[in-house]
C-alpha cells in the first residue's frame, strides 16, 4: 500500500499495531476474547420489535375459502372415520392414523390490514390423536384444529376406506 508523502501519521502507520506484554496497560486492559469483542460491533436495534413488525407485513393473507356441499360431506365422513379409528386405537385395537390437514389461521396482527378479514392456510402432518366431536376439534400431531377451519384432510387411512 502506497502512503501519500504528506500523510501526517506515517510514523504511526509504519509502527504497526502496539504490542503490550506484561506491562501496566496489559494488566489493566486484558485482551478480550474474540466472541466478546464481536458483541461490541453487533448491530444495534434502536426500536425493539421493529424488525418483527416489518417481517409480518411480508405475510400474504387470503380470505377464508368457502367449501362446497360435496367437500363438506367428504370432510364430515372423514371426521367420523377418524373418530372411530381414534376410539378403537384408544381401546388398543388399531394404531393411530397419520393424516395431513390444511387449515385456516386468521390474521392475529392487529396492526395489519387483514386483521379480522383474512388469514393464511397452514398444513400439518401428524398422528391424529383425538377427535372431539363435542367441541368440534381435532388433534393432529399436537396441533388442535377446529373442524370449521379445515379445508382439506388427507391420509392413507382414507384411501384404505375408499378402496
Amino acid at each position: 500500500m502506497d502512503i501519500p508523502a504528506n500523510f501526517p501519521y506515517t510514523y504511526a502507520f509504519l509502527a504497526g499495531r502496539p504490542v503490550h506484554e506484561r506491562d501496566d496497560f496489559s494488566r489493566r486492559h486484558p485482551k478480550m476474547e474474540r466472541g466478546h469483542r464481536a458483541k461490541i460491533f453487533a448491530p444495534f436495534a434502536a426500536l425493539d420489535g421493529f424488525g418483527w413488525a416489518v417481517r409480518t407485513k411480508d405475510v400474504v393473507y387470503v380470505p377464508r375459502a368457502e367449501l362446497s356441499e360435496d367437500e363438506r360431506r367428504m370432510l364430515d365422513a372423514r371426521f367420523r372415520l377418524l373418530a372411530a379409528r381414534a376410539s378403537s386405537a384408544a381401546r388398543g385395537y388399531d394404531g393411530l392414523p397419520e393424516v395431513t390437514a390444511e387449515y385456516y389461521v386468521p390474521c392475529d396482527d392487529p396492526y395489519h390490514d387483514a386483521y379480522g378479514r383474512a388469514g393464511t392456510y397452514r398444513t400439518v402432518t401428524g398422528v391424529c390423536g383425538h377427535v372431539d366431536e363435542i367441541s368440534g376439534a381435532i388433534l393432529i400431531g399436537g396441533t388442535r384444529i377446529r373442524f370449521e377451519d379445515i379445508r382439506r384432510l388427507d391420509g392413507a387411512v382414507f384411501e384404505e376406506d375408499e378402496a
